[in-house]
Parts: structure tokens; sequence; C-alpha cells
């Protein structure tokens, strides 16, 4: 081969690594926390997670983002056979975990309110934080670990502190930290959060924690429950008005990463790309619609294996 044709392939070979799209590198903590094992506590959750949605009846959103199996709603009066509660009272009891809110709004109908008025307010309140909070209750956790809340971003913005202290070296007790979700690769007792409604716009990591960090945003977050080699469960509350149990499909290069076709911000750009050149024969292959499960996916909290350390003596 002469030096001009060896000049040619090594030119076109780097046009072509150039072209790649680059795979970011997770943030320092984000990265060092995927050599650590899960500790007890992530396996504690998701067994509790994982217990609470059979008694929910046990709906599925499968991997490509379809509904195939229901649970029982959050006012509904059905149950397992042999279940000690209804659905109803299951969902009301996740209110307990956030007693700030559940002293202010709903204590009052425990002992006043019939029993219709108590179904109905459940149908007007989002209870997905309330779920979670719910969890890590059940699970032994002290406020130091989780920020207890009706509100996602309570305790998503505790997380981002918490990445902050790390950063700063001045330490934290608080058992997540915020990763961009995607470049880190989620694992068993990790939260997959997204804005929603008003905020949905906010589809990436920066621009989210951003947001979280001036005020109040609309969240929802799930919980790791399951992690395989090329797929995880989440588990959520008040999806489709009940606890659903989420497959997600991993990248198959091996990297761990949530499948790029869930996250809306790459859909965006997918379309962008395809609407400037699309390729030839590939524009409707490229990134099939997943449904349910395609949302502005961004935040990853973070389990921190060193919160769950026995102190040193």
């Amino acid at each position: 081969m002469s030096c001009r044709h060896r000049f040619a392939l090594l030119l076109a070979t780097l046009v072509l690594v150039l072209a790649l799209p680059a795979r970011a590198q997770p943030a320092a903590a984000c990265g060092a926390e995927l050599q650590q094992p899960r500790p007890a506590i992530a396996h504690t959750l998701a067994a509790l997670a994982q217990h609470e949605h059979a008694q929910m009846g046990g709906a599925l959103i499968d991997a490509g983002g379809g509904l195939i199996r229901s649970g029982f709603a959050e006012a509904e009066r059905g149950r397992l056979p042999g279940a000690a509660l209804p659905a109803w009272q299951r969902v009301w009891r996740y209110w307990h975990a956030v007693p700030d809110f559940y002293d202010q709004h709903m204590a009052w109908m425990d002992a006043l309110a019939p029993t219709a008025l108590q179904r109905v307010t459940l149908v007007d309140q989002p209870w997905s934080a309330a779920f979670i909070s719910w969890l890590m209750r059940e699970a032994g956790l002290r406020r130091q670990q989780f920020a207890f809340s009706a509100s996602h971003h309570d305790y998503v913005r505790a997380a981002i502190d918490a990445a902050q202290a790390e950063r700063d070296g001045s330490g934290t007790a608080y058992g997540w930290r915020a990763c961009d979700l995607a470049q880190t690769p989620p694992r068993l007792g990790d939260l997959l959060c997204f804005a929603r409604g008003q905020d949905a716009s906010l589809d990436r990591f920066d621009a989210l924690r951003a947001a979280v960090a001036q005020g109040p945003v609309s969240m929802h977050c799930e919980l790791v429950v399951s992690q395989r080699a090329r797929q995880i469960q989440t588990m959520g509350g008040n999806v489709l008005d009940t606890v659903v149990l989420r497959e997600l499909d991993l990248q198959q290069d091996g990297s761990g990463l949530l499948w790029p076709a869930y996250l809306q911000a790459t859909q965006r750009q997918q379309q962008r790309a395809l609407v400037e050149q699309p390729p030839p024969g590939q524009a409707q292959s490229l990134w099939p619609r997943t449904h349910l499960s395609e949302q502005p996916w961004s935040m990853l909290l973070q389990l921190r294996a060193a919160a769950w350390r026995p102190p040193h003596r």
C-alpha cells in the first residue's frame, strides 16, 4: 500500500471516529460507586417493594412500554385472597410515612371522614413520593439518610446536596447521591427520576439539577428492584393509579447504561438529526417507540455504599 493510500485510510478512519457519538464518563463518585458491592439495604428495599407490588395486584409494564398486566387501583376495595387490607387502605398507609403532610391534610379523616371521602382523597392527591418514602421508613431509615417527603423534589435535592458535599470533602450521612442517568449505569437500590407535567422539558441532568436547586420541580422517581445483565426492573407508585413494576432494557455493549430510546432527550435529538439528514432506509428503525416508558428520564439517585458501612471503632 502506498503512502498516499495509507494516509487516505488513516484520514477516513479518523473522520469516522470523530463522527461517532462520544460516551461521556460519569462523575468521579458516581463512577467509583460502580466498583462497590450493593449494601444490604438495597436488597431490603427491593424485597419490600416487591411484596407491596404483589399485594397491589402485580401491574407490569414490559420493556416495550406496554401495560401487559394491571393491578388494583388506588381507591379500589379489591384485595388479594387472604390479604389483610384492600388496595385503598394500603395506599392510605403510604401517607403515614410523610407525617408533615399527613398531619396537616389527612389525619383528621381517619377519625371523622367517611370511607368514601378517604378514597376520593387518594384519587385527588398524587402519592408516588409517599410510596417511596414509605418504603424507606419500612426499611428503617432515619431522616439523616433519606428526606421523607410528599414531594420527590425534596429527597432529590438532598441527593444533589450529598453529591456536592462529597465533592467538597465535607462528608454526608445521606444515603444517595445525584448522578447523570445518561452516563451512569443504574443498579439495585438506585432511584430513576424524571421531571413531569409543566417541568417535563427538563429532560437532561444538568438542567434538572439546576432547576431543583432553584425551587420545587414536579417529578417522579422509581426504585430499581432487580438488576440483570441486559435489563433492570423498577418499582413506582401512582403509575396508572397503582404500584407498577417496569422492565427497562440496558444497552447491549456491556456498559450497563439504560437503553437510550427510553430517554426523551435522546429521542428529541434523534428526531432533529433525522429531519436534517435521515439515514436511507433507517429512519424508522433506529429508535423504536417505547410507549409508557419513554419519559424525560435524566437523573439517577445512586445508593452510596459508604453511607451503610458500620462506623470505625
